[in-house]
């Protein structure tokens, strides 16, 4: 992409939504453009600076040309030589153009298409795309002149362009302005000595008019377009101070009012000369909407900079705040609005009716009234209605300002609130679980002395069980609450689940022993998983207690792990027979804070919050799923889904110093069995070592090899899918499945495959090698 459509992406933010658009304006517009091009031309010529810079048999080609144009700007590709045709466009144009009739065409065209789509569907639903790439257009072209013409920028072309009509509209203001106030004065017979110095004087160098003249002389050469000839302007401008001295001196010598009016007459003449000459490229209102667009644009800019820039808007002091939105409508009519502005107004006090223009800006505080009066211009009107809008985008502005502020202020309080949390988070931990460990402590103390009573330990029995309750429910409100503010810590590692069910039977085999349930858990699972091991056993300890709890004496309670291969997911279930759930409860279980009654939760309540914590650790920490499937008397099955981790994928190569050694791919992520496979082996085989089912689907489709060892689970699937996948591929490779599991459970789930040679635990490892290599050496 060059720097130029790389520039007019980022300006115009081009994404692929609004090129989808772009494309859908193309599909219809070759239909419409004769449409536009007519109605285009219908107000282009309407204007008579603009229709005599046409001859009448160039039309027909031009329309031709600009409709050409039009299809172009939506059906050609986005690319740089779009762009080209863009900014040349004008080059086969009969008419000399130049910055003021760029923005005129422009402008015209975007109305002519405002006007059509005001009764077209299509264009109504594709307008704002449709003016994005139009305002692309104006930009290529401007700039494309700019630099032919040898103008820095298309900032400074425009702002030339601008200033040239600000200029004639400011001289325009201050000649109507005297020369109303001199005829007024005159006709109420108060034009006597000494003159006001509202009225116009009989010398033209003393006046601002001529000053300003002065100073924009430069700009008007440069800008034959508005077919103006600033010294016929200088001319009669001289000639209007003359006739003025000439009724001052009638007027100082007493003159009959005869004479005074025929000299009031020569007054008015030249003046109205003078004012239809300098109001010439004002006549049509295009010209006028330019550069009132344009001053707005800028005062716009200037207050945006501003509210931008300020490190502080005191939104919570009325005073300072009336202050802040004064100063920064006065910075931001200057250089903008000026030309157009005779006096503003902000106040706390609702303006008077004299305010050209108001605006009510209503904050939590207070209310701020903007009053803006406007100079005696013409086309007020239109002039009224444009600052209208722009003081309306100040209010929204203004008000958005302050909810930003208020959002920030109440993102202080709840950080401060945090915070407290924290700390009463932390005081809570140390202030009740030290005094609930002392009472727990000691009452296991006392129930094994042999001083004490027999009568006495079924009272201290109960201060132990009640203790430990009680520590159980201030543990799992401070876990809950740690979760709710992203407090807990999550380190998530490979870790294999054999060594966290070993310490979940620990903990719950007691429990199950007190009832008589028959606890059935993975005995030696080889499955390593990216978790957080101790979240991960807190979750398992709470859903197996629960079905322990909620189990009958005599009942059965089991953990079980699957693999998913659809959802590429591990599944690890706990399964009882005990109490039940109806569809009812279970869509409360994961709510906080409630429980689910039944006849055997009497002897423990909790606080209902066991299993809102165990979705949160499964679903937000590891990005799991985690449900429940339950029949009421019959028992429940709780599932947790963690998924498996591809990016964890790992590929070794270890050549052998043999040369000719036969090639071994070994699929395991235990690091440490690893390395006792290839300390035996590398001697007699190059050694390619993979912990991924997936990784090595491609290490068999890439490569050759002699021999697999094949561990049973692994982070991203079971050994099945190697042993199907080299089934389909038709590879006739041995394969040796290892696993800790006892060899029955790795039959069950392995199916019928020629590939195994044999199936082995992992523990005989040294087994393993000696068979793997004598069958090299043989």
């Amino acid at each position: 992409m060059s720097q130029n459509l790389e520039y007019i992406v980022k300006s115009f933010n081009i994404t692929e939504h609004v090129l989808k658009e772009r494309k859908e304006v193309g599909s219809y517009v070759e239909s419409l453009a004769s449409l536009i091009v007519d109605r285009f031309y219908d107000y282009f010529l309407l204007n008579p600076d603009f229709s005599k810079l046409i001859n009448s048999s160039e039309l027909p080609r031009l329309k031709r040309m600009r409709a050409e144009f039009i299809v172009s700007l939506f059906n050609d590709p986005f690319d740089e030589k779009l762009l080209d045709k863009i900014s040349q466009a004008y080059n086969d144009s009969p008419i000399k153009v130049n910055p003021y009739i760029i923005a005129s065409v422009f402008e015209i065209t975007t109305q002519t298409i405002v006007d059509i789509a005001s009764v077209n569907h299509q264009l109504q639903k594709h307008l704002k795309v449709i003016l994005k790439f139009l305002h692309i257009a104006e930009f290529v072209t401007q700039a494309n002149f700019a630099n032919n013409n040898g103008q820095s920028s298309v900032v400074e072309s425009k702002n030339n362009l601008i200033g040239a009509l600000e200029a004639l509209f400011a001289m325009l203001s201050i000649h109507r302005e005297k020369h109303l106030f001199l005829i007024n004065a005159w006709e109420n017979d108060s034009l006597k000595r000494p003159y006001s110095a509202k009225a116009p004087s009989g010398d033209a160098s003393s006046c601002k008019f001529n000053e300003t003249l002065s100073g924009v002389k430069a700009l008007f050469l440069d800008m034959p377009e508005f077919d103006l000839d600033i010294d016929v302007i200088d001319e009669w401008h001289r000639n209007y101070h003359d006739s003025v001295n000439s009724l001052l001196s009638a007027i100082d010598k007493s003159a009959s009012k005869e004479e005074q009016g025929e000299l009031i007459q020569n007054v008015k003449k030249i003046s109205e000369n003078l004012f239809e000459y300098i109001n010439k490229p004002f006549e049509q209102t295009s010209s006028l909407t330019f550069l009132t667009v344009n001053a707005g644009m800028r005062f716009i800019q200037k207050y945006s900079r501003i509210l931008y820039e300020a490190k502080f808007i005191p939104f919570g002091k009325p005073e300072k705040l009336l202050e802040f939105v004064d100063s920064l409508v006065k910075d931001s009519l200057k250089n903008s609005l000026s030309w157009a502005v005779e006096s503003y107004d902000v106040s706390r006090e609702k303006p008077n009716a004299i305010n050209s223009v108001t605006e009510e800006i209503t904050l939590s505080s207070m209310t701020i009234y903007i009053g803006v009066n406007l100079k005696a211009l013409p086309y007020k009107a239109f002039i009224f209605d444009v600052i209208h809008i722009f003081l309306e985008i100040l209010k929204i502005t203004i008000i958005n300002k302050e909810k930003e502020y208020a959002l920030t202020v109440m993102a202080d309080k709840a950080e401060t609130a945090n915070r407290s949390k924290d700390v009463f988070l932390a005081n809570m931990s140390h202030e009740l679980r030290t005094p609930l460990n002392a009472i727990i402590g000691f009452s296991q103390i006392l129930q094994v002395r042999p001083e004490i009573p027999e009568n006495m330990r079924p009272y201290i029995e109960k201060i132990s069980i009640a203790g430990n309750n009680l520590l159980n429910l201030v543990n799992t409100i401070l876990d809950f609450a740690k979760l709710e503010a992203g407090k807990i810590f999550f380190r998530p590692k490979m870790t294999f689940l054999s060594d966290i069910v070993k310490e979940v039977s620990i903990l719950t085999s007691q429990l199950a022993e007190a009832k008589n349930i028959s606890l059935t858990l993975p005995s030696d699972i080889s499955l390593a998983l990216f978790i957080d091991a101790q979240l991960i056993k807190q979750v398992l300890i709470n859903i197996l207690s629960n079905a322990i709890k909620f189990t009958s004496n005599n009942g059965k309670v089991a953990l079980s792990v699957a693999f998913d291969q659809a959802n590429n997911e591990y599944v690890m279930s706990i399964t009882d027979n005990g109490v039940g759930m109806s569809g009812e409860s279970i869509s409360k279980l994961f709510t906080p804070f409630v429980q689910i009654d039944n006849h055997l939760q009497s002897a423990s309540k909790g606080t209902g919050l066991g299993l809102v914590i165990a979705k949160r650790i499964v679903e937000d920490l590891h990005g799991g799923r985690i449900w429940v499937d339950s029949e009421l008397g019959v028992g429940s099955s709780f599932h947790l889904a963690i998924p498996v981790m591809l990016d964890l994928a790992q590929v070794q190569v270890l050549d052998s110093k043999k040369s000719d050694s036969a090639r071994l791919l070994i699929v395991e992520d235990s690091e440490e069995y690893v390395n006792i496979l290839v300390d035996k082996l590398n001697q007699n085989f190059n050694i390619t070592v993979t912990n991924s089912i997936n990784k090595a689907k491609e290490l068999l489709e890439e490569n050759a090899y002699d021999k697999v060892i094949l561990d049973f689970f692994l982070i991203d699937g079971i050994g099945s899918e190697v042993l199907n996948f080299m089934e389909n591929q038709g590879l006739d490779t041995p394969v040796y499945i290892i696993s800790a599991e006892d060899d029955y459970k790795i039959v069950e789930h392995l199916q019928e495959s020629s590939n195994i040679v044999g199936v082995f635990n992992k523990k005989n490892a040294a087994l393993v090698c000696d068979v793997i290599s004598a069958t090299v050496n043989a």
